[in-house]
């Protein structure tokens, strides 16, 4: 579907619009869920090109009706100051939005807003519901407040669970954090946090309370700034499917619900950072959800770890997945 391009001046204009409209406000008839469906993972290839204005202006049309990835996606660009001038408040308003509507991120970053402003029983609460859900960025928040005693009881091992989760979910700045509990917390904590961890990664199996006290706090933990969602992929889907390639570790660029998406998503990042990404083959692992979008085959984690730091150094999101 061919979508209008909007200029600097009508661009503005609509976004103030939207802001003001109650979700529905267009007809769900003049959009099938599959077209915005495809207007929502278009706007994910543009912005990992970092072409983030064609961004915003292909995810509107779907937001204005009510979409929750869209909704969610220009929330993080608003935040992110990133195709629109930075604006908080229009950021919390799009994340209620997509909350609203059932969309577990979308309710993490409320959360996110409701702690800054001191409400933090709100937020906490919030933070579980979407942790339930899988939502790794929850998981992160919680981990860290766990960890650090701040606004929860602490527990180490139920922190480390959490924390783990998040990092094998493909969240950047949960492996980060979990590479500092490594050298904080006790072999005997370790291991109850791992088998935290695999209750956590079980639905509706509640991981049992473990306090533990007197672990060293992680000071200045950052607030994770996800990539866009698309509207059927999931990248860190566990159910996935083998794809042609050596090695067990590979580096994932992004997820799409189609192979050409993914193609013409490996053709603008190519196009984008020539630097890092010329000479490398793009593997299309197909899971139940879509492609993922990965490159490389790395016998040991290493590897893949320093090509996704060059990729990220040129300003592009990655992270290490398994091959299988």
């Amino acid at each position: 579907m061919m979508m209008k391009r909007f200029g600097p001046v009508q661009a503005a204009l609509f976004l103030a619009a939207l802001s003001a409209l109650p979700l529905g406000a267009f007809p769900a008839s003049a959009q099938t869920a599959a077209e915005e469906s495809d207007d929502v993972e278009r706007g994910i290839a543009e912005w990992q090109a970092g072409d983030y204005r064609a961004a915003v202006m292909t995810w509107l049309p779907a937001a204005a009706r009510g979409n929750a990835h869209a909704l969610f996606n220009l929330g993080l660009a608003h935040r992110q100051g990133r195709g629109v001038p930075q604006d908080m408040g229009k950021a919390e308003d799009f994340f209620r939005r997509a909350a609203a509507k059932g969309h577990a991120p979308a309710r993490t970053y409320v959360g996110i807003f409701l702690a800054k402003r001191g409400e933090t029983a709100e937020a906490i609460d919030l933070w579980q519901q979407s942790a339930r859900e899988g939502d790794p960025y929850a998981r992160y928040m919680l981990g860290v407040r766990y960890f650090n005693g701040k606004d929860l009881k602490k527990d180490v091992p139920r922190a480390y669970g959490y924390m783990l989760v998040a990092s094998n979910a493909g969240l950047t700045q949960a492996g980060k954090a979990l590479r500092r509990m490594d050298e904080l917390v006790s072999p005997e904590e370790r291991q109850a946090g791992e088998r935290i961890a695999a209750q956590l990664s079980a639905p509706g199996t509640p991981a049992p309370a473990a306090g533990t006290p007197g672990a060293p706090a992680i000071a200045n933990v950052p607030v994770p700034a996800p990539r866009p969602q698309a509207s059927t992929a999931s990248a860190s889907s566990s159910r996935s499917r083998p794809a042609a390639a050596t090695g067990d570790y590979r580096v994932q660029l992004g997820a799409f619900s189609r192979r050409e998406l993914a193609e013409a998503g490996w053709k603008a990042m190519q196009a984008r950072h020539p630097a890092v990404l010329s000479g490398l083959s793009p593997v299309y692992a197909q899971f139940e959800g879509g492609y993922r979008l990965q490159v490389g085959g790395f016998p040991a984690r290493g590897g893949a770890a320093s090509l996704c730091a060059r990729i990220q150094d040129a300003g592009q999101p990655c992270f290490v997945a398994a091959a299988n």
